[in-house]
């Protein structure tokens, strides 16, 4: 007996050990499947009630909603109110016009002005305007203005969200502008701000910046008087810095940087890592001596820098910009453009004397990946100064590191 006690037991510590077992199996297999399914999105909101429609009670004149000539205006779709103060309404196929505030619950189709704010929960075709504060809850076709804060929260905006502070919006197919700033999820046309213009996702056009542009992905143009930042660049890039990740086309500034430039980066200074920034010494045929910074990115090189004419006794500053043409795995052509300044080193205190530019070609020969080996010519042309001929040759040779 107390064998079989002892086996039953037994059995039942097995069966208890065999369904906990299971019982995290499965737990363990929808937890599994949940993760592949990713989150669970939120269900949808409930939708909005009814709006009373009656052509007869479609006009509401009102001081401060309920003080109204309907009073259950907030129910009714409507095709003029006009309020004192503050006007609600349920919807608006038409007209509202507050010199104060104005909230419309739901949708609205043509036109809500008023000074201090106006704030649509729906849709809207048609036009927001509002000295202070405009705000569309739902999809805009038309025009959201806000002096001081203009914002869309729907999915999509096509046409024009303009604010003299911020313009918030989500999905904007037309034009995003703000003076202060300008932000939307993405952009197709044009978005410019005296501040900053963030577009959170990728952007196509143009656009513009006092301070800086930012963008995901930007397929255009991008001007600023401060940075430029993306992530990928599909276009021209114009500011002072210039902060890309891929760049396929141009990137003109004073700094540029680049993960990888399939195009060209045209600055003083140019990083990126498919391309080269090397202290430079070279020398002229004229004696002359001199060092540079130059900057490789893509298919353009620019380089700056000064030098020392000894037979002269002459000092100059100079800078050039042409193309990097590479003829193989070792060798590469650089055809291009320099200015150079002369000023004797008797007279310091005074402007330079003598104005050239020079047009010269030199061929390099890479020497495994730390040294360049120059050497080329072309002709200099005498803008200002000196005595000699106005078309002299050139000819220089030089070495650059890195």
């Amino acid at each position: 007996a107390t064998a079989e006690l002892l086996a039953a037991d037994k059995a039942a510590a097995d069966k208890a050990a065999a369904d906990r077992a299971a019982a995290d199996k499965a737990a363990a297999e929808k937890a599994s499947a949940e993760k592949a399914r990713g989150p669970v999105p939120p269900p949808p909101p409930p939708p909005l009630p009814p709006l009373l429609r009656d052509p007869l009670r479609s006009l509401d004149v009102a001081l401060i909603t309920p003080i109204s000539l309907l009073r259950d205006s907030p129910k009714r779709q409507l095709h003029v109110q006009l309020a004192l103060v503050y006007g609600e309404s349920g919807g608006i196929e038409g007209v509202a016009v507050s010199p104060m505030a104005l909230r419309i619950r739901q949708d609205l189709q043509g036109a809500a002005v008023a000074p201090g704010a106006a704030i649509v929960g729906g849709n809207v075709r048609g036009a927001v305007s509002s000295v202070g504060y405009a705000q569309v809850g739902g999809n805009l076709e038309g025009v959201l203005v806000g002096a001081g804060a203009a914002v869309q929260r729907g999915p999509i905006a096509r046409g024009v969200v303009v604010s003299a502070g911020g313009a918030l919006a989500n999905d904007v197919t037309g034009v995003l502008a703000g003076a202060g700033f300008a932000t939307a999820k993405s952009l197709r046309g044009v978005g410019l701000s005296a501040g900053a213009t963030i577009i959170r996702g990728p952007s196509e056009g143009v656009v513009i910046a006092g301070g800086a542009t930012w963008s995901t992905r930007h397929r255009g143009l991008a001007i600023s008087s401060g940075v430029n930042v993306a992530r990928e660049l599909d276009g021209f890039g114009l500011a002072p810095i210039n902060v890309h990740g891929h760049v396929k086309g141009l990137q003109l500034g004073i700094v540029n940087v680049a993960e990888e430039v399939d195009g060209a980066a045209i600055g003083v200074v140019s990083l990126s890592k498919n391309g080269r920034l090397q202290p430079m010494f070279w020398g002229g045929y004229n004696g002359s001596a001199h060092l540079a910074l130059k900057s490789v990115a893509g298919w353009a090189f620019t380089q700056i820098g000064g030098g020392v004419d000894l037979d002269a006794s002459a000092f100059t500053y100079d800078g050039g910009i042409g193309l990097h043409l590479r003829l193989g795995q070792t060798f590469f052509l650089e055809p291009g453009v320099h200015y150079s300044a002369s000023q004797k080193t008797a007279d310091t205190t005074g402007s330079p004397d003598t104005h050239r530019m020079h047009y010269v070609a030199l061929l390099g020969m890479r020497l495994g990946n730390k040294l360049d080996l120059l050497a080329g010519g072309g002709v200099s042309q005498r803008l200002v100064g000196d005595t000699g001929a106005a078309i002299e040759p050139d000819v220089r040779a030089g070495i650059a590191f890195f």
